[in-house]
This record gives structure tokens, sequence and C-alpha cells, in this order.
């Protein structure tokens, strides 16, 4: 029995001395670094090891709200890899106009480096994901700093959290001028529109179109804009919007013909026509324009303008099932029978398509 409990006392001993020269260490280190102030400023030039981080905790720990101390001690952890530990000792730093940008960044850093340290798929990595995208909410509602936003959008676009990444790209929107404000606009658009917010995306393509002065990004953002006000689901909101960026830029083609479709969408086939016949008259040789033109003409209720665009249309596409039938109906409307008999003679013996054919022939 005694050479068992030998040994034990004998380690005992060895952690009550170590526990000494510790509690001597921790004595002479504060004779050394009289205040926390000065050891904080030296520390800089420190390697990252046990020495300054031991000293630091026993520091922390006789003097809890000594807060220059416990950011050099976060700092220490930081360095030795144990971002767990660091943000909570950095959470317990009071924040102040003075030094909340170093702790926000500070504390990113820590969280992100935490998420990154755990296994792809993991519970623990879900929950330290969800704990980075709180921070970087958290950021984006207390205002973020305009010189770190696009890289806080970034990393909320790498935890698919698109709607934030949108926030940050308005606050930095708001935050600058010239093209630089209509590009992190449209970039706001952009991620909200990805993110199942098309009302706000509507409103930032919106601003951005209106701050630059680059035609073509200014056409492709009133485009998207228009884009976004559609899949609001409120199409006529969508065409009225078409209109009024149509009365600021009439020479816009791309813009027009999106009008055009918008407000045949929204039950306007009266405008969708006319918008129409002026994309027409801009581009007659463009087929595809002419072809849309057709259905236009038809949707308006004008069979007699439709025909000649629907005559075209057959002729460039002789096989077409849809376009013989389109003229097969319009020349009845128009008071062309035998053109529409022939038409559905050949819809009867198309194969595939006598069912159709026949139905014509009974309209």
């Amino acid at each position: 029995m005694p050479r068992l409990l030998a040994p034990e006392r004998a380690y005992l001993a060895r952690d009550g001395m170590l526990a000494g020269v510790t509690f001597a260490m921790g004595a002479l280190l504060t004779l050394a670094f009289p205040t926390a102030r000065e050891f904080d400023q030296s520390t800089a030039s420190l390697p990252i090891g046990a020495y300054s981080a031991a000293y630091l905790e026993i520091l922390v720990k006789a003097n809890p709200h000594d807060w220059p101390a416990r950011l050099a001690f976060v700092r220490q952890l930081q360095g030795r890899g144990d971002d767990a530990r660091a943000l909570s000792e950095l959470d317990a730093i009071p924040k102040t106009d003075a030094n909340r940008g170093e702790l926000d960044a500070l504390a990113l850093q820590l969280s992100w480096a935490e998420v990154n340290a755990l296994p792809a798929g993991s519970p623990a990595r879900r929950q330290a994901t969800g704990d980075f995208a709180r921070r970087l909410q958290d950021l984006a509602g207390a205002g973020a700093n305009p010189d770190r936003a696009e890289a806080y959008a970034d990393l909320a676009l790498q935890v698919e959290r698109p709607l934030l990444a949108a926030e940050f790209f308005r606050q930095l929107g708001q935050a600058t001028g010239g093209e630089d404000r209509a590009s992190a606009l449209a970039r706001a658009g952009r991620w909200s529109l990805a993110g199942g917010d098309p009302a706000h995306a509507t409103t930032y393509f919106d601003l951005a179109a209106g701050a630059t002065t680059n035609a073509a990004s200014r056409s492709v953002w009133v485009r998207q804009s228009l884009i976004a006000a559609e899949a609001t689901g409120d199409v006529k909101m969508a065409a009225e919007r078409a209109l009024r960026w149509i009365a600021l830029l009439p020479q816009d083609l791309g813009l027009l013909g999106e009008a055009a479709r918008l407000a045949l969408a929204a039950n306007r086939p009266g405008l969708a026509r006319d918008l129409g016949r002026r994309l027409v008259r801009a581009t007659p040789a463009d087929s595809q324009e002419r072809e849309r033109q057709a259905l236009r003409e038809l949707a308006a209720g004008d069979p007699e303008a439709a025909w000649p665009l629907v005559e075209e249309a057959v002729r460039r596409h002789p096989a077409s099932y849809e376009w013989k039938e389109r003229e097969a109906k319009t020349a009845e409307w128009t008071g062309r029978p035998r053109i529409a008999l022939r038409d559905w003679v050949w819809l009867s013996r198309a194969p595939g398509r006598r069912a159709q054919g026949r139905a014509g022939l009974r309209d």
C-alpha cells in the first residue's frame, strides 16, 4: 500500500511546486509591467505564446474590467488559434464609438475562423455559421463602415445571406457617389431579387439607373427594375413603371420592347400594339420583332393590321403548325376564305395535327 501512495504524493508535490512557480512568475511579471495599459502597448512586439498569454490571463482575472488587457489577451488567444475562447473574452468588452469598428472587425475574423475550422456539414459548423450571420446582421443594423461594407457583403454571400449582402451594398451606395454609388445600388438590387425581395430590388435598380451616366448600364438596370417589378406580382404596376421610363428614355429600343411585353401581360393589348408599332418602325428588318408585333395586333383585335405580318411569318416558317393556324384564322377574320381553307386542309393532313385541323374546320 505505501508503495502505491508514494507516486501520488510525489505528483501532488510537483503540482504544488509548479503552482508556486506560476504564482511567483505572475508576481514578477506584475512588477515588470506595473500597469495593464503599458503591457497592452508592449504586446505588439511580443511573440504569440504562453508567456504573454499567461500574464494577460492573470491580469484579466485580477481586474475583469481592464479592457485594454482583455483585448490584448484576445489577440494572444487568436494567435494561438483558440478562436472560441477569444470570442468569449472579446464579447465581454463594452463597445464605444472609439473602439466599435476595431471590435466588430476582430469579432468577425474570429467568428469566421471558427466556422472554417469546423467540418463541413457538421451541426457544430451550422451553429457557428448561424452565429456568424447574426454578428453580420447586428453589424448591418448598426451601420457598417463604408470601407468594409463590400467585404462584409462578400462574407454574407459566403454564408448564403443574399438579403444581408444587399443591405451592405445599399449602405455602401448611400455612403458613396457617382458611378460607385450606381454600381453598389445595382448590386443591392441584384441580391435583393435573388433573396426574394423584388420590391426593394426595384427601388435599388431605379436608384442605380438614376445615378449612372453610362447609357448602357442605365438601360440594363432599368430593365432589371422592370423584371423585379413584375416579380412582385403586380404586372400593371410594372407596365406603368415601364411607361415612365420610356418617357425619359424614348430611344432605348430594348426598354421599348420590354414595355410592350409588360403592357400585353397587364392585359393592355392596345398599348402593347402601339408600343410595338414604334418598335417595328425603328427596326423594320427585325423579323422576330415583326412576329411579336403580329401577335400584338391580333391581341388588340386588329387582324387586318396583323395580316401582312402573319403572312411573312408563315413564309419564314412554312412547316410551323402554329403560324399556319394563325394564318388560317386571320384569313377567316379578314375575308380571305380560300387561303383559310388551304391552311385548314394543310393542318388536317399534317402528321399529329389532324384533330386540330378538324377543329379548325368546324370553327
